[in-house]
């Protein structure tokens, strides 16, 4: 029940929040702006897989480490894995659920899939962190004399703390901890012992989280092209710094509203504030913003149609049980 009031109350404000952005906006305009794109849509859908293959190989190559897995099969896992945390009420880490299960699917034991997807989400942030460093540079190069740099910065200086501690808590036995705190709940430590000792095996393999952690960031670098992309087929041009403060920074306030269902409204938000920020006008970031939504439900509904259908046996069994 209570987590069903926290995601009311994080939809409601997030609805609130979009209602308050839509509404400074000149509807004309914007889908003036938003018919010019045209086919370029179907582009910035296709370009997506180009990012879901770069994060896709970064979780490659730690599951190699483990055992031999295709490439496809990872990739496939990644694609359903985003669209659950896209567009399901999930806190954006059910998909990482999902895929840790997946990952048994292919013949991995639990506590190495479940050690994979610890460091591949992990790595996920560490290079996320550095994308939003090069994003606050790149804002701070275009508007020198304005605050705003200062505060994003500020707010770095804060999550890298909280990376660090997140990192540390991980190498000294996170899952230990929270099974001797929650063991009315969770039962023995003994799936969590061999949850920790699975993820400090991991990370002993330096060469291989480094390798994540690259992929990861060349993944969100490869997130510019894709603004670059849309704002193009718009005929709006604008460079590559504002093409990463506009990406960066709005994905950095996406990813902190993970109580929010989808960050319905944080994400149209940032994208018009830093978009306004480096040049674009209202309509054209809204357009922009709405671009990424039309993608995401593009790329979403399959995933999760892949979803159903890997998971199709135990669908029918629920179902069947309910018959019963």
């Amino acid at each position: 029940m209570r987590r069903l009031l926290a995601l009311g109350i994080g939809a409601a404000a997030g609805f609130g929040l979009l209602w308050f952005v839509v509404g400074k906006a000149d509807w004309a305009e914007v889908g003036a702006t938003f018919r010019v794109l045209g086919w370029g849509i179907a582009l910035v859908v296709l370009y997506r897989f180009f990012n879901l293959a770069l994060d896709a190989a970064g979780w490659w190559r730690v599951l190699s480490s483990l055992g031999r897995v295709s490439f496809f099969r990872i990739f496939s896992a990644r694609w359903v894995g985003e669209s659950v945390n896209t567009l399901l009420p999930v806190l954006q880490v059910g998909g990482d659920i999902v895929r840790a299960r997946m990952a048994t699917r292919m013949g991995f034991a639990w506590n190495d899939a479940g050690a994979s997807i610890v460091i591949d989400f992990t790595a996920g942030l560490a290079s996320q962190f550095l994308f939003t460093i090069l994003g606050v540079v790149a804002l701070a190069a275009m508007r020198p004399a304005d605050d705003s740099a200062l505060a994003w910065a500020l707010l770095l200086v804060a999550a890298g703390a909280v990376l660090t501690v997140f990192y540390l808590i991980q190498r000294y036995g996170f899952f230990s901890l929270v099974a001797r705190f929650a063991k009315g709940l969770l039962g023995t430590g003994t799936w969590a012992r061999s949850l920790d000792e699975s993820v400090d095996s991991l990370y002993r393999d330096r060469r291989a989280v480094f390798v994540c952690i690259f992929w990861r960031l060349s993944s969100w670098m490869a997130h510019v092209g894709e603004v670059w992309l849309v704002v193009a087929f718009m005929e709006r041009p604008i460079g590559l710094l504002a093409c990463l403060a506009i990406e960066s920074l709005s994905y950095a306030a996406r990813s902190a509203a993970f109580a929010i269902p989808g960050a319905v409204g944080v994400q149209e938000g940032g994208v018009v504030a830093i978009g306004l920020l480096v040049g674009l006008d209202m309509e054209t970031a809204l357009a922009l913003a709405l671009v990424k939504r039309v993608r995401e439900v593009a790329l979403g509904l399959p995933g999760l149609a892949i979803w159903a259908v890997s998971e199709r046996e135990s669908l029918i069994g629920i179902l069947g049980r309910g018959r019963r």
